[in-house]
């Protein structure tokens, strides 16, 4: 006879070691503070474990980081009602194990990501360092796949002009 909750228990194990670290980076970037993402990768995949079995397999990765989305969002969200939390913590570029080679192009690319709303930031982050597709990403935003396309064309006209004023900015 065949154990369904231990073959649940080993596929859960293979998808948690798969898109942990991807979590736990798309996280990071999103709360910029190591020990906080640490914390939230961690709740993010104990909700996850408990629908794991009724998550269809193809849905899992979108269901993955909706969650984290939500997490996160949920953390700003306490975190801005706490008066002892400065906002920059949302806005400064992350300090969190910088490149060894920090050039002044990775500089401007990260300043001008943390200048972009929340939705345009996720949206890029999930495409082009996920490399999620439009649908996935629609399922994460909870927005038509029509509509990622239009947030990823004002991000990234966005990231143009952040970009080309934050190369200026440094080389002045």
């Amino acid at each position: 006879m065949i154990n369904v909750e231990a073959m649940s228990s080993e596929s859960f194990e293979r998808f948690s070691r798969r898109n942990g670290g991807r979590v736990f980076n798309y996280v990071l970037r999103m709360v910029r503070n190591r020990e906080d993402a640490e914390d939230i990768t961690q709740e993010v995949f104990l909700a996850v474990h408990e629908k794991f079995g009724g998550i269809a397999p193809e849905a899992r990765d979108a269901y993955l980081f909706r969650a984290a989305y939500n997490r996160t969002v949920n953390f700003a969200r306490s975190r801005n009602r706490n008066p002892e939390v400065q906002q920059s913590e949302f806005v400064e570029p992350a300090t969190e194990d910088p490149p060894a080679n920090d050039d002044t192009k990775n500089a401007a690319i990260r300043a001008a990501m943390s200048r972009l709303n929340d939705n345009e930031r996720v949206a890029v982050d999930l495409k082009y360092f996920q490399n999620m597709s439009y649908g996935q990403i629609a399922g994460v935003l909870d927005i038509t796949p029509a509509a990622v396309d239009s947030l990823l064309i004002r991000a990234r006209r966005k990231l143009k002009t952040y970009i080309s004023q934050e190369t200026q900015d440094l080389v002045v």
